[in-house]
């Protein structure tokens, strides 16, 4: 009898011990768009293979336009861009193409300076349709840049050489 109420507890404490409480987990909450895009990339040009770090942060401005009408304006900068501009502003237009695909726009002021002071028009261009990959759009840390480099306005002024190019470079995120 005492060997039974000994392996009775014994068993008793076994089953007890390898019961784990499961702890209820809640999803963890999606990182809006704008906080997962901020940060340090790695970009390659995507036909000369040069190699480059570009930084993007986003910033939101409130711009009250009567007592009861406000407008928020999302503005994305794009650091080192090209390797070649300090940093481009560009209005930042939030158009999702699918639940975790978000586009991505490159419009520089018109006569932007480049670290040399020659002066540029940068914008991005509509997707490539020659290749499967969707341009200008971030998905999971990524994002395939095809945008237009020219100087056409500026080349003689500037004494810089004409330059009009269509551009691709493939930019992966490295850190914030």
């Amino acid at each position: 009898m005492k060997y039974f109420r000994l392996g009775s507890f014994l068993l008793l404490a076994f089953l007890i011990s390898s019961c784990e409480k499961e702890i209820p987990q809640s999803k963890p909450k999606p990182v809006p768009f704008w906080r997962a895009v901020q940060g340090k990339y790695k970009v390659t040009d995507l036909d000369s293979h040069e190699e480059y770090e570009m930084e993007i942060r986003i910033k939101t401005d409130t711009n009250w336009l009567s007592a009861t009408q406000m407008e928020v304006r999302d503005t994305i900068f794009y650091f080192n861009f090209n390797n070649q501009f300090a940093v481009i502003p560009t209005r930042f237009q939030n158009c999702m193409s699918h639940d975790s695909l978000h586009c991505l726009t490159i419009e520089s002021p018109f006569g932007i300076l480049d670290k040399n002071n020659y002066r540029w028009m940068v914008t991005d261009w509509s997707d490539d349709l020659s290749t499967s990959v969707l341009e200008n759009t971030w998905y999971n840390g990524e994002i395939t840049f095809y945008y237009r480099i020219n100087n056409t306005a500026f080349w003689v002024e500037d004494g810089n050489d004409y330059l009009d190019v269509y551009k691709k470079q493939k930019a992966i995120k490295i850190g914030d």
